[in-house]
């Protein structure tokens, strides 16, 4: 089992108290009507008119903590959010100032990966700095030029910008990892696939369950549609242009665009500005169409329909000082609290159990905990918040053998699997049902409220009140 200390970079969003039995005596979700307040997208996102792929992602791990950094003006610099905030019922939510810092310090620490491995292919940053919402367009379709001439050159990009629409709404994102793979017997294997990778930190050396690993999923599923799409010839750039109001034949700035061919990698950077470059001094209209000769060039026919995750050690945080237990020291503690609970006149067996299994949980978050009130249950699961479809395969990397400290980051093992459109489209409706405002936020399922142990909105959560306030009601408790 997945335990509390497990991290990633989507662990920013986490969410636990109560043991699987109680919490299944209520209903897991917090109701799915129709909202009267102005959605999400109209709040946050609507001035910008673009989601981005975290917007899609980052409610799985749990919808209520989203909204609530959502609220909390999450984006921001630590020290400038608010220390509290309204939730979603008018409650003051106070955040765990400690827990928050260290989240940020996590997900920090997780970046320094991806940089690490950007610079193995560009080595020198160039910073440009574009000055309108042309320009940031503009650079959006350099920077993929930039990659399709790294895999030309290398076989291989990283940090792929792409765009699109997908059910409706215009989506942006960034892919961590592309490579170009000849298609055996292919006329002198002249013609390649794309194969998307991501990779992804955490704080512990193993792999995170398929559960747990379900965002990551659907994060790459996004990205292979989005590179799909905009690969292909009948991608509606004048749908694109009109979205955002943008005039595709409006000038670019020429101190603008001297810095943003330096982007561009050898041969490509001097094609550009000797030929095409000309052009693509001009407009977003000539941008694009220096985008589809340079895709024709690398000679790609598609993206492979199977997709990898890569795990690797996060060593940024040295794990704190204190007694560690495993899972039968554990059980055995929870047993004794829950011995001593039941000498109370009119103890209830499960609540007991709960308040135990809660005095686990916090007195010792970090342990690497399975006792038997945590375990997962089989019992059916919210097909929106975990697919049924297996992942393809699974290889656990022996972290001595793999790489030495100074060459990277530790490889702890890979997930695989296929591109599954039927699973994509039914996430992309249930996530943007939330963002529209359709229906409201909902708390983690059952087996996973694990995931509050380092919510820094935990002690305010409204989900976590409203449902210990059903199981009061269902164990009769005054």
């Amino acid at each position: 089992m997945t335990s509390a200390t497990d991290f990633d970079e989507y662990d920013s969003y986490n969410l636990s108290q109560f043991s699987a039995e109680e919490l299944a005596l209520a209903d897991p979700t917090t109701g799915s009507a129709e909202l009267s307040s102005p959605s999400p997208y109209k709040l946050y996102r609507a001035r910008r008119k673009v989601l981005s792929v975290s917007d899609l992602i980052g409610p799985l791990w749990c919808e209520v903590q989203f909204d609530y950094g959502l609220r909390q003006r999450r984006w921001q610099p630590l020290e400038e959010r608010p220390r509290s905030f309204l939730g979603a019922n008018g409650q003051a939510i106070h955040v765990n100032h400690a827990l928050a810092a260290e989240n940020d310090h996590i997900l920090k620490a997780g970046t320094v990966i991806h940089e690490r491995l950007e610079r193995e292919l560009r080595p020198e940053t160039i910073q440009v700095q574009p000055e309108s919402e042309l320009e940031t367009w503009a650079l959006r379709l350099i920077r993929i030029i930039s990659c399709f001439a790294d895999l030309d050159t290398h076989g291989l990009c990283r940090e792929m910008p792409t765009f699109g629409f997908m059910h409706g709404q215009l989506v942006s994102g960034t892919i961590d990892e592309v490579r170009k793979q000849a298609i055996p017997g292919s006329y002198r294997n002249r013609f390649h696939l794309l194969h998307i990778t991501d990779t992804k930190s955490r704080t512990n050396s193993s792999l995170p369950s398929d559960k747990d690993a379900h965002p990551a999923r659907m994060q790459l599923m996004i990205y292979h549609r989005l590179l799909t799409d905009i690969m292909s010839p009948s991608f509606s750039w004048p749908e694109l242009w009109s979205r955002v109001g943008l005039d595709p034949y409006a000038p670019l700035r020429h101190e603008f665009l001297q810095q943003s061919l330096h982007l561009l990698p050898g041969t490509y950077s001097e094609r550009l500005i000797t030929g095409q470059g000309r052009d693509l001094q001009c407009t977003l209209d000539a941008t694009v169409q220096a985008l589809q000769t340079t895709v024709k060039a690398v000679k790609v026919t598609s993206v492979a329909p199977m997709v990898k995750v890569v795990y690797c050690r996060q060593h940024a945080l040295a794990p704190k000082s204190g007694p560690q237990y495993n899972a039968e020291q554990l059980q055995t503690i929870q047993a004794e609290i829950e011995i001593e609970l039941m000498k109370e006149d009119g103890a209830l067996p499960e609540l007991a159990r709960m308040i135990a299994v809660d005095a686990i949980k916090t007195r010792y978050p970090r342990a690497v905990t399975n006792t038997a009130s945590d375990k997962p249950h089989d019992k059916n699961v919210n097909p929106r918040a975990f697919a049924s479809s297996p992942v393809l395969q699974e290889t656990s990397v022996s972290l001595s053998s793999q790489t030495a400290p100074d060459k990277g980051p530790d490889i702890i093992g890979v997930k695989e699997f296929y591109m599954d459109q039927e699973l994509l489209d039914d996430h992309l409706d249930w996530i943007l049902a939330y963002w529209m405002g359709v229906r409201a936020p909902e708390g983690v399922p059952v087996e996973n409220t694990w995931r509050c142990n380092r919510c820094e909105y935990k002690d305010g959560c409204e989900w976590r009140a409203a449902k210990a306030r059903e199981i009061e009601s269902q164990f009769g408790i005054p």
